[in-house]
């Protein structure tokens, strides 16, 4: 069986996110943080049993000639790479399903 790696991107992404809901509706981020930590519950059940079932992101390919495949749930997506190999699933960013990924990626690298 796969197991799942969570590099810092995805825990920086995940902060993010937290951090944007938290200034938008500061009332609900109990009750949001359940929902992120279900949908990544679900998402390792969904990839450790079958890691590519998920189609590869397009933008990524396309311009970067990347394979990212696409976790998507709930409004919100988490892109992920599979390594045979290593009987791994590797993830990279969590994010919001109508973010672009180009948008995500710079605001990454600009905040290192």
């Amino acid at each position: 069986m796969m197991r799942v790696i969570y590099l810092e991107s995805y825990q920086i992404s995940m902060e993010l996110v937290i951090e944007h809901n938290a200034s938008r509706h500061p009332e609900n981020l109990p009750g949001h943080i359940d929902k992120l930590a279900e949908i990544q519950a679900a998402f390792e059940t969904q990839v450790t049993e079958n890691p590519k079932s998920c189609p590869v992101n397009y933008d990524l390919e396309r311009y970067f000639g990347l394979q990212f495949r696409e976790y998507l749930k709930d409004g919100y997506r988490i892109l992920y790479r599979v390594d045979d190999s290593k009987a791994v699933i590797v993830t990279f960013i969590f994010m919001s399903q109508f973010q672009k990924t180009s948008r995500l990626l710079e605001q990454f690298v600009f905040r290192r």
